[in-house]
């Protein structure tokens, strides 16, 4: 860690602590994500919505220095840093970007841990979703638009009309494109 790079990182905490944990971080200057989704739960033959967070025990984060990176070690709830093999793993800008899309937008999401077959990629061009780059698949008997998160092995379900959407050539997928 001699050579600190400011990358995003993936925190692993105790659960129900993603919320304290970020809420710490951003007091403290430190740069954090938390992505969230609204979820109807039944209490007592009472149906609420409440806030849960998208990728349970899990806040993105990046340190502007090594002492951030150890801070967000400290923290109460904190177990460690998400970890593969011996490297820590960091985690794309395009990723952090698209899931600050759907944080922004706050527009309801579903999840998912079952492999969908690799379709063909899109652009967003209206709606709540603009700019995010997805992927179209068949799925549940209609057309919905796959944000495929290359994280944790979870994909992002987005109910779309197919108008609002644009195939990205193959040649011009990390181009920009006009909507």
């Amino acid at each position: 860690m001699a050579d600190f790079k400011q990358k995003w990182y993936v925190l692993y905490t105790r659960p129900r602590f993603e919320a304290k944990v970020a809420k710490e971080l951003t007091n403290s200057g430190v740069i954090c994500l938390m992505p969230k989704t609204s979820v109807v739960k039944e209490y007592r033959s009472q149906r609420r919505l409440v806030q849960l967070p998208l990728f349970p025990s899990y806040v993105f984060v990046s340190p502007g220095s090594l002492s951030d990176y150890y801070f967000g070690l400290d923290l109460k709830g904190v177990l460690g840093y998400v970890k593969f093999g011996n490297e820590i793993a960091t985690v794309s800008s395009q990723v952090i970007s698209n899931l600050q899309i759907l944080e922004k937008r706050k527009c309801a999401v579903e999840l998912t841990g079952e492999k969908i077959a690799t379709g063909v990629m899109v652009l967003i061009c209206e709606g709540p979703f603009t700019g995010l780059k997805c992927e179209m698949v068949q799925f549940k008997g209609g057309r919905k638009a796959l944000v495929r998160v290359n994280l944790l092995n979870t994909n992002l379900l987005l109910d779309i009309d197919i108008q609002k959407l644009k195939v990205m050539p193959s040649e011009l997928s990390s181009a920009a494109i006009d909507c």
